[in-house]
């Protein structure tokens, strides 16, 4: 997976991570965004590469290290249909209190280490 972490000079956030996790239907990696505390205020996926599949990004409140996909069961899981884009967000933010990792793979919930068949354009707007 390829990330880039711009800072932010606004109120409401301070980084804005763009994502783009791995694909070609084989073995999802798990990312470390933020190595301790994070806040999050917006999530936006952009599945429009996969017609017919559900993409579902994983985040977790561990360093990357400590998870294990299709084991270590995430904290939040936000699925986005195919041929889609879909924005999540949280007025209050939502803090992730330890670290910020993520995945994408093609199943919800604890399950699943099956990366996207085709790429998935994930932007997360820290605070």
């Amino acid at each position: 997976m390829a990330f880039t972490t711009e800072q932010l000079r606004a109120a409401a956030a301070t980084k804005l991570h763009t994502i783009t996790p791995t694909s070609g239907g084989g073995a999802a990696t798990v990312d470390q965004l933020s190595g301790s505390a994070a806040n999050i205020a917006q999530v936006e996926i952009n599945n429009s590469n996969n017609a017919s599949t559900t993409a579902y990004l994983k985040l977790y409140n561990v360093v990357s290290g400590s998870v294990t996909l299709g084991t270590t069961t995430p904290d939040m899981v936000l699925p986005c249909q195919g041929g889609t884009v879909i924005t999540y967000a949280f007025p209050q933010q939502t803090t992730f209190s330890t670290a910020l990792s993520v995945a994408m793979v093609t199943t919800g919930g604890t399950a699943g280490t099956t990366s996207m068949a085709n790429s998935v354009t994930v932007t997360i707007l820290q605070g």
